[in-house]
């Protein structure tokens, strides 16, 4: 049977709503008062990050730029262009860590050492973009480069093992992971570990059959079983 519409019974009721509003009215203004202060809040804070995230993007441009020009620039111009590259870096190592232009900046000044062959300070500038920023595609870059400088100072040991962390953590995400892999199998060969070195060029092979690498891995693996 339907329900009959009972006049007095929903007066009642509309009686109590309003009463109750009435009754938390303050609470329910201060709540919207707090909402309303919190959105606000929130637009600000997105705001005043995009600001940051755009200004951050100028600079690490304009530090690109000075890396650039000091790359080509002759001896005499080098000296003060070099502070100026180091300056704007370290400004956005103080300003904007946490973001891409601190990434940028943590690779020009690795990219800087590098290019003096001042392989520890290198090592370092890249080990930390790697380290403070593991998700970035300049990650296995970072590592690629540390393993590099390292290989330049004479610790193939520890080049071994950053090419390893490469192969390990980048395998299905970075281009550089069968070079990282070969580059393990060079310095074994170069070091005289024969076996281990046709086990990572075998590992090359078989992990990246359509890699540039598996080419040159096929060849070394030939010479050394046949010498």
């Amino acid at each position: 049977m339907a329900k009959i519409y009972d006049e007095k019974t929903a007066t009642s009721t509309s009686a109590k709503i309003a009463s109750g509003l009435h009754k938390y009215r303050k609470v329910i203004l201060y709540t919207l008062i707090a909402v309303a202060v919190i959105l606000a809040a929130l637009a600000i804070a997105s705001v005043l990050k995009q600001r940051k995230t755009d200004a951050g993007t100028i600079v690490a441009e304009e530090l690109q730029e000075s890396y650039a020009k000091w790359l080509q620039a002759s001896d005499d111009e080098k000296a003060s262009l070099e502070k100026e590259v180091v300056a704007k870096a370290d400004a956005i190592k103080a300003k904007y860590r946490g973001t891409f232009p601190h990434q940028r900046a943590l690779l020009v000044l690795g990219n800087l050492a590098f290019e003096k062959s001042q392989w520890d300070d290198a090592q370092k500038d890249f080990a930390e973009l790697a380290k403070e920023y593991p998700k970035s595609y300049l990650a296995p870059v970072a590592l690629m480069n540390q393993a590099t400088a390292l290989e330049e100072a004479g610790n193939n040991k520890e080049a071994v093992e950053i090419y390893q962390k490469v192969f390990d953590t980048y395998k299905e995400t970075s281009p550089d992971a069968p070079r990282a892999l070969f580059s393990i199998a060079r310095l074994y060969e170069t070091t005289g570990q024969k076996e281990a070195a046709l086990d990572a060029y075998r590992e090359v092979a078989d992990s990246f059959p359509d890699s540039d690498w598996t080419k040159l891995s096929r060849d070394r693996i030939i010479y050394l079983e046949t010498h």
